[in-house]
């Protein structure tokens, strides 16, 4: 339920309607969440970015996996607007990409990691310039994610939406008196 309330907020900032044209199952397991969590995920259902973890169960309470989330994201940026308010430009069928450990993933999941990678979502790779490597090859795909990761996709792509309006940055000021 975390995860749905931190792409729900983004909605509005990134040009997504209220509510989506999918019909939203009867999950039988939110009865337990609040009404903001409950919004969150009824929200994020309508617009297919989750589908469940069955036909009527969500699992709020379970921990969502890293290639999970590069689905849910995937699936978002899919109807977000960019700057420009036109669909975010992105593939998910190629690019590079330098994991070594996504091939037991589902095809979606696989896609989605890749598209995630090359509009740099998951983070930039800076090779090392004394070798030239130095990029990590493991994306642990079934590894839970941490708050601190999905916090660092949400915002790297909002980067990529109307949020954050093209040429617009944040300048600390760093004048004393």
């Amino acid at each position: 339920q975390d995860m749905a309330r931190f792409i729900h907020r983004m909605f509005v900032p990134a040009g997504v309607a209220a509510a989506g044209l999918t019909a939203v199952p009867a999950f039988t397991d939110i009865a337990h969440v609040d009404t903001g969590g409950t919004a969150a995920i009824t929200a994020l259902a309508s617009h297919g970015i989750t589908l469940g973890t069955a036909a009527t169960t969500f699992s709020p309470d379970s921990n969502v996996t890293r290639a999970q989330m590069a689905s849910f994201l995937s699936r978002f940026a899919d109807i977000a607007k960019d700057h420009a308010g036109n669909a975010i430009a992105s593939t998910k069928t190629d690019g590079t990409y330098n994991y070594t450990d996504i091939a037991a993933v589902t095809f979606e999941e696989h896609e989605s990691i890749i598209r995630l990678y090359n509009i740099q979502v998951l983070g930039a790779c800076v090779p090392s310039t004394a070798t030239g490597a130095g990029c990590d090859t493991a994306y642990r795909p079934a590894d839970d994610i941490t708050r601190a990761e999905m916090a660092t996709m949400l915002v790297n792509l909002l980067n990529h939406t109307n949020a954050r309006p093209a040429g617009i940055t944040i300048q600390a000021s760093s004048a004393s008196s």
